[in-house]
């Protein structure tokens, strides 16, 4: 694989960083991991492809991290969705100023 792929990844990593960084909203925020996940598994896939073969073994990790997170992502988007129910809005700003105000 070339350099520019490899750079193409980190870049890719680094705006869901930014994402997860700069967004209030908690789905944006759950959205920037899916990010930062889809260019770690390139770059695994990436890696593993560098010589010309595949290998089994970090396509199989792949598929697994990919169903993992998967999960993940449900799981965080339901949570989300019970805050969203419980606070009125899904914004991490709002929610601690209600929380504040609570106590």
């Amino acid at each position: 694989m070339s350099n520019l792929f490899y750079t193409f990844i980190t870049i890719l990593f680094l705006i869901g960083f930014w994402i997860v960084l700069s967004q209030p909203s908690l789905v944006r925020k759950i959205a920037g991991l899916g990010v930062m996940q889809g260019s770690s598994l390139l770059m695994l896939l990436a890696a593993s492809f560098a010589k010309g073969h595949g290998v089994a073994y970090p396509v199989t990790l792949a598929l697994t991290a990919i169903i993992a997170t998967g999960a993940v992502i449900a799981l965080a988007l339901v949570l989300v969705q019970q805050l969203k129910g419980f606070y009125g809005t899904s914004e991490l700003d709002e929610i601690q100023r209600l929380r504040r105000m609570d106590q």
